[in-house]
């Protein structure tokens, strides 16, 4: 597999400047462009913009060979568990996580019961602990596909079903909050 993925190409903004510009100069609070009617020169700015943005895409070369295929959970594990430690590291915005998928003791207070608006009202002191044991699970579960050593839980002529069952629904659980979260992996 070859990919090159490059940088987001940063936005020609005349238009946007210029409106900006103006705002400072009336003193305004709002946008001046939406008292008036645009002029000639906003109109002109726009389609300049319009036309730098519509050519200065995001690189992007991806070669999948046949050997990627084979193992795909292997191949997307060497490439997603990077970017998720990177993520953690950098550690943007908190999501809202629900309370059934962390363990009790991080699961909303009763003083603050758990609601969609409780990551906007700061009212819950667990919020950054719950995404942190989310990110760490899901982590945890593309570790042990990178490692994925069924050995481990033989001991001489036996096999642990036990601890195979524990493990293969831990990393089961790691991959669903993969899932159900994966529209909250942006910095």
């Amino acid at each position: 597999m070859k990919v090159y993925i490059g940088p987001w190409e940063q936005w020609f903004r005349p238009a946007t400047w210029y409106a900006n510009f103006r705002l400072w100069c009336s003193g305004k609070k709002r946008n001046p462009l939406e008292d008036e009617e645009e002029s000639w020169l906003d109109t002109q700015l726009w389609k300049i913009e319009s036309w730098a943005n519509n050519r200065f895409e995001r690189k992007v070369r991806i070669e999948v060979h046949d050997y990627d295929v084979w193992s795909m959970a292997h191949t997307l594990a060497l490439i997603t568990l990077p970017l998720l430690q990177r993520l953690k590291q950098k550690k943007p915005g908190i999501p809202y996580v629900y309370d059934v998928d962390v363990p009790e003791e991080l699961r909303s207070t009763v003083a603050c019961p758990a609601t969609e608006e409780q990551h906007l009202t700061g009212c819950d002191s667990s919020a950054e602990a719950r995404w942190e044991w989310v990110l760490q699970e899901i982590m945890w579960a593309f570790e042990q596909k990178l490692i994925n050593d069924d050995f481990m839980f033989f001991d001489g002529d036996r096999f642990d079903v036990v601890g195979y069952t524990a493990w293969q629904e831990r990393k089961a659980r790691g991959f669903a909050l993969f899932g159900k979260y994966f529209e909250e992996f942006w910095d």
